[in-house]
């Protein structure tokens, strides 16, 4: 596979796991401002921002995780098709590249050791399960039906 295409497919799996990690993001801030504590004086004030910063981070954080689930998987399963992977190797791969995206957090500001830790238990498993949903994705049938423009399509 030439390098421009595998570069366009690891963005758009990064592209695809940084979507729900964003919206994990906007649900566990959402969750901190109205529920959590402190108890905000007026949590809708704070809440807009919040949401934002949670999901720019968590969503950033969960790009490189797909992109180093992309790299890992082209450097490792070379030849095979993502849709015949075991879902056991795939969920493997994408526990370590939930863990290896928390490297770009020394850059965001998050050093404290508690904070990786944690991070890394909770990415390990998000990562593991968006490894899952991504192979799911590739499983799924397409019924044949190719896209407009594309070798196979029915001329129109």
């Amino acid at each position: 596979m030439p390098l421009i295409q595998r570069t366009r497919a690891a963005v758009v799996i990064g592209l695809s796991w940084a979507l729900p990690w964003a919206a994990t993001g906007v649900a566990f801030s959402t969750w901190r401002v109205f529920l959590g504590s402190p108890r905000l004086a007026f949590p809708a004030h704070y809440w807009p921002r919040f949401a934002l910063t949670s999901a720019l981070a968590l969503g950033g954080f969960g790009f490189v995780a797909g992109v180093a689930f992309a790299l890992a998987l082209s450097k490792h399963a070379r030849g095979r098709v993502l849709s015949d992977l075991p879902l056991a190797y795939a969920a493997r791969w994408g526990s370590l590249a939930g863990v290896a995206s928390l490297l770009v957090a020394p850059l965001v500001g998050l050093a404290a050791w508690p904070v990786l830790l944690v991070g890394g238990v909770l990415f390990a498993v998000v990562g593991a399960g968006s490894a899952v949903a991504t192979l799911g994705l590739a499983r799924r049938p397409n019924h044949g039906q190719a896209l407009p423009g594309r070798a196979g399509a029915p001329a129109t």
